[in-house]
């Protein structure tokens, strides 16, 4: 995948913690939020890996969409790549 032009990559699985230690889930889900809403508030490009687990990744979309962010949703299965765009991934997210 070309990372061209991407700021940060947020991937909460390889986030440390301040010691330099992995972070545990919920250091690292504090640490996703920060740097999401820094990304934003500097208008930068960011990556923000995912599992889709929970309902903050719809908010962030929809944030995206108001600041006027150009989205890309990167769907990894099983052995299967395969490309969608942020209003798939927000249908199939809020169902």
């Amino acid at each position: 995948m070309d990372l061209t032009g991407i700021d940060d990559v947020i991937n909460p699985d390889t986030i440390r913690s301040p010691d330099g230690n992995l972070a545990s889930a919920l250091q690292a889900g504090r640490i996703v939020i920060q740097r999401t809403s820094a990304n934003f508030a500097a208008g930068r490009s960011f990556l923000l890996e995912t599992t889709l687990s929970g309902n903050r990744e719809a908010r962030v979309v929809a944030e995206a969409r108001v600041r006027g962010y150009q989205l890309d949703f990167i769907q990894f299965r099983e052995g299967v790549k395969g490309r969608g765009d942020a209003e798939q991934m927000h249908e199939r997210k809020l169902g």
